[in-house]
């Protein structure tokens, strides 16, 4: 899976309030919750595939947005935790006892995703597929970027 699959969790909210006209369908749990609570909490996982330096394995956490900016994964079972601001983020890796630090150009990619979920970015396409969407993040030209998968529960 591609960086930017891990960046969809890693995102926090830049546009408030959204209306459920401009956002995707995919992302209409996370506005409605947002919009009634204040926050939203969503249970997440993703797959890192197998690279010649580890075996393929899926990862779970908690993600929570809180308006206007903030955003939190707490990764389970391995204490980490990442946290995602406009002016930059953490990532807490207890396990190599150790802190990064990102500037806010870095925490750009993963914003995205949650302005194109939001309905602020307009430059994705969304397609239903089975019981999920299929997102792809588009260039000034038009052209795919990126890609995630999005199921809900």
């Amino acid at each position: 899976m591609r960086r930017s699959a891990l960046a969809l969790a890693m995102v926090a909210l830049l546009a408030w309030p959204i209306t459920d006209a401009q956002a995707l369908e995919s992302g209409r749990a996370l506005t409605q919750a947002l919009r009634e609570h204040g926050r939203a909490e969503a249970r997440l996982s993703y797959a890192l595939p197998a690279s010649p330096l580890r075996a393929a394995r899926e990862m779970r956490g908690t993600l929570v947005l809180e308006p206007p900016d903030r955003m939190r994964l707490d990764m389970a079972g391995a204490g980490e935790r990442i946290v995602v601001r406009g002016d930059g983020g953490d990532w807490l890796q207890p396990a190599a006892r150790q802190v990064v630090h990102f500037s806010s150009a870095r925490a750009a990619g993963p914003l995205r995703w949650w302005r194109v979920l939001l309905g602020e970015d307009r430059a994705a396409r969304e397609r239903r597929v089975g019981e999920g969407w299929r997102l792809t993040l588009l260039d000034a030209r038009g052209a795919a970027v990126d890609s995630a998968w999005v199921a809900l529960d």
